[in-house]
């Protein structure tokens, strides 16, 4: 119930993904386990009984979790009658019954398709998939050599300098007081797009970078070879030793290069100053507020916006828990579990002919 309410209030909305994610950042368990566990909770708001039976230790979470897969608010009383007299390893036998009988039904009636089951559909929104579907589609097309560029080639900065300064000024603009200017601008194929500055410093992150040289009628002059922010041997040795985004809970394979130190900033394209960031992330370190800074010993610490430190592995709680006295379970008394004649007896097909159970 806890776990319901931190998810309903968005308490993990702080650089994570989901509160799966938050869940198997905060506790180590495996992430499918921890969606498991979010799915359950959400179940439990809509099955009274259960909820009550699991809170007062008459049902384990292992019986909570099978019956959550099919149980409803109609059918919720006769399913915990069984889980009361069974084992846990019958509820589950019997819970696969249940959905076998289901697909049979549907399957008679012709009903519409049952959900995919897919964890993520539950995590992010139908608009959020599209994009990334979009931005992974144009990412296999150059692994594929559709377009002969590199992947440090999938944004090109170009950089305008006047001809008659003593150097090369930084990609990203700064203000007389020394903090980023926030009027930048993104050249695109058909015209300007104003952006952030820290826009421009994530693109600039893993790309390949163009200096335009002008003179003093503001033609071009000469433009310089571009070069490539992050070497190819960088890379592989980044991907090798990161192999996931380095964000404490996330287990992202598609990752950007991030410099720790940006390169605008003097900060060397070596491995020490680079960490593998999943496109959120990259956007959050850059534009959300977050950092990360390379430790002492070469450990990676990530902060929050409000300057707290998020840690790879928290700590477990310290504070004592209070242990009340629960109501013993349910006794049952060794007679072997009839499945078909259970099913017979409970199963009923639902009366609008949809499948029984919406949390698959």
């Amino acid at each position: 119930m806890l776990l319901r309410e931190f998810d309903e209030r968005l308490g993990w909305n702080h650089g994570f993904l989901s509160c799966a994610h938050w869940l198997h950042w905060r506790t180590s368990i495996d992430l499918g386990a921890s969606r498991e566990k979010v799915r359950v909770a959400r179940a439990l708001a809509t099955l009274p009984r259960i909820s009550w039976a699991m809170e007062h230790g008459q049902l384990s979470y292992a019986k909570v979790w099978a019956l959550t897969r099919v149980a409803t608010s109609e059918n919720e009383a006769a399913l915990l009658d069984v889980a009361l007299c069974a084992t846990a390893a019958d509820v589950e036998r019997f819970v696969r019954g249940w959905r076998r009988a289901d697909r049979a039904s549907e399957a008679h009636e012709d009903a519409r398709s049952s959900p995919t089951g897919d964890p993520l559909s539950e995590e992010v929104t139908p608009e959020q998939r599209r994009a990334d579907a979009l931005a992974l589609l144009a990412e296999a097309a150059l692994s594929a050599d559709l377009d002969r560029g590199s992947t440090g080639d999938r944004y090109q900065v170009v950089r305008h300098v006047d001809a008659s300064a003593d150097r090369a000024s930084i990609v990203v603009p700064r203000s007389a007081d020394g903090s980023l200017d926030s009027g930048g601008a993104l050249e695109l194929d058909h015209g300007a797009q104003r952006v952030s500055a820290e826009t421009s410093r994530r693109l600039s992150c893993d790309a390949a970078v163009v200096t335009i040289r002008h003179d003093d009628d503001g033609f071009d002059n000469s433009a310089s070879r571009h070069t490539r922010t992050i070497p190819a041997a960088v890379r592989r040795a980044l991907a090798a030793r990161d192999r996931t985004c380095r964000f404490p809970g996330c287990t992202s394979r598609r990752c950007d290069a991030h410099h720790i130190e940006h390169w605008a900033d003097g900060g060397a394209t070596r491995l020490d100053n680079l960490v593998l960031l999943c496109r959120r992330h990259h956007r959050a370190v850059h534009e959300g507020g977050f950092d990360v800074t390379a430790g002492e010993s070469g450990t990676l610490e990530f902060w929050q916006p409000n300057g707290a430190r998020l840690r790879q592995t928290p700590s477990a709680c310290d504070e004592p828990h209070e242990v009340s006295t629960m109501d013993p379970p349910a006794p049952w008394d060794g007679t072997r579990f009839d499945l078909a004649y259970a099913l017979d007896v409970l199963w009923r097909p639902p009366a609008d002919g949809s499948a029984h159970s919406p949390q698959r």
